[in-house]
């Protein structure tokens, strides 16, 4: 049996573990799962945020969020001395991470202008639950009735696949990055 539901604060630690599982790359997740909790827990007092979760037999095994453009950014003025002491730590332990950081910086300043406000930030299935259709459940129980858009890697064509089944279409590459968008009627 399974459930498609927003999230709470009580899903958080499972949502911070699957992320970190899903996307060991992320820099979020790289920060840790402490940092990547207090982030979660921004993200649950912002009313633009659209995120819910696949939960099967009590357990995370998806979820999905769309936030507006940028709120990334308040949080980490908020949490400032904690985003600088878990990047020293992954730089000292980490230091190839130094590009990635930087490369997220410029990508940044390398927006491609146009892009809707609201952004699909994170889409993660469990392994022993891909295929399944989970993704797309997640993407249609948010109906976000705006238009919105999506990054991924270009070197990951069934990410691109992914979102073109889900009525993305492609706007522009850069920086490695491919942008895609979704209108609001699909």
């Amino acid at each position: 049996m399974y459930k498609i539901k927003d999230i709470t604060k009580n899903e958080i630690n499972q949502c911070s573990r699957l992320h970190r599982q899903e996307l060991p790359e992320d820099l979020f997740a790289l920060l840790g799962e402490k940092f990547l909790g207090r982030y979660y827990e921004s993200l649950l007092k912002d009313s633009s945020l659209k995120f819910c979760l696949f939960i099967e037999k009590n357990k995370v095994k998806g979820a999905c969020f769309f936030v507006k453009r940028f709120r990334v950014f308040p949080f980490l003025a908020q949490n400032f001395l904690i985003f600088n002491v878990s990047s020293i730590k992954l730089l000292c332990f980490r230091p190839k991470k130094i590009f990635s950081m930087i490369d997220i910086a410029l990508l940044l300043l390398s927006f491609p202008k146009r892009l809707p406000d609201y952004e699909l930030a994170y889409i993660y299935v469990s392994d022993d639950a891909k295929g399944k259709g989970i993704g797309q459940q997640l993407i249609s129980h948010i109906d976000l009735q705006e238009e919105s858009w999506v990054k991924t890697l270009e070197t990951t064509p069934r990410n691109i696949e992914f979102y073109k089944r889900n009525r993305y279409f492609i706007v522009d590459k850069k920086r490695g990055r491919v942008f895609l968008k979704r209108n609001k009627d699909g």
